[in-house]
């Protein structure tokens, strides 16, 4: 009788691990069949997180898009541009958010956070190699549980159009800043560095490089950054890595605080003004 038990909880652990081993397989499959085609007359991206996402209207242009996604980290750009690049062989300028939390000493503090592993990682699995896996070597159990959690919503991934709008868009927002209720928190390093990000900021540019793309770093409209994080060592590590790109920094342009949404991010009315700053002075249409 034992020995009936042993083997048909053995059969039972390999049929659910066949069946994990199936579910992994055929998500991954599924979702890297997705089309990432864009309308015909787009040639232009608008790319990174919060910043631009809240900032650029793309509703006001007809030849580009906004897709950042508030959080992305450049692994995730990455993997996201490489796609658009391939489908879209028509893109030829992308603008890239470059802001303080992107070079700070904690560049790679969010890819360790499980909150944002439960969007982007959730989101992005099946087109990890083994290079993006090892981001999470520190967290295998926390990034599986994303993982297996993402298996179990089928219904977000196997629809394409649940999956497409997840990859971004603009955010618009009527909320106006309180100046006076406004809080600046210094950013705390949690120890993990910065080598993922600003390894993968490199691949970005080695990218659209190979593909004839013009890449802009772009950084929109804030307030009083330097309360939050340590400017001199962003521009430094600007200056000393990435200086060979050309930096389009609006951080300190002129902006009523009811154009913002709060210190970071515009809302409707800043963004719609700051999108027509970037269209004319580029020449979008």
């Amino acid at each position: 009788m034992k020995l009936y038990l042993r083997k048909l909880a053995l059969i039972s652990l390999l049929l659910v691990v066949l069946l994990a081993v199936l579910a992994f397989a055929s998500r991954a499959v599924v979702v890297r069949g997705c089309s990432w085609k864009l309308p015909e007359r787009v040639h232009v991206l608008f790319l990174g997180a919060s910043h631009v996402e809240y900032a650029v209207d793309d509703s006001m242009m007809a030849s580009a898009v906004n897709w950042a996604r508030g959080s992305e980290r450049y692994a995730y750009t990455y993997i996201k541009l490489s796609h658009l690049l391939e489908d879209n062989p028509r893109i030829d300028t992308v603008f890239l958010e470059l802001a303080p939390t992107d070079l700070w000493a904690d560049a790679d503090d969010k890819y360790h956070k499980e909150n944002e592993q439960s969007f982007y990682v959730a989101n992005y699995w099946p087109f990890f190699s083994l290079a993006e896996w090892r981001i999470f070597a520190g967290e295998p159990l926390q990034a599986g549980r994303v993982v297996v959690a993402n298996l179990l919503q089928a219904d977000n991934v196997l629809r394409h159009d649940k999956w497409w709008k997840k990859m971004g868009g603009h955010e618009n927002t009527f909320e106006e800043m309180d100046a006076a209720a406004a809080k600046w928190e210094p950013a705390e390093s949690l120890g993990h560095g910065n080598a993922v990000n600003y390894g993968y900021l490199r691949k970005i540019v080695r990218l659209c490089e190979k593909r004839g793309v013009k890449l802009y770093f772009l950084e929109t409209p804030t307030s009083h950054m330097e309360r939050i994080y340590d400017i001199a060592y962003f521009r430094d590590a600007y200056r000393k890595n990435f200086s060979d790109v050309e930096f389009v920094d609006y951080s300190d342009w002129p902006m009523a605080d009811d154009e913002r949404k709060d210190p970071h991010h515009l809302n409707h009315r800043g963004a719609v003004r700051f999108t027509r700053e970037i269209m004319e002075r580029f020449h979008i249409r």
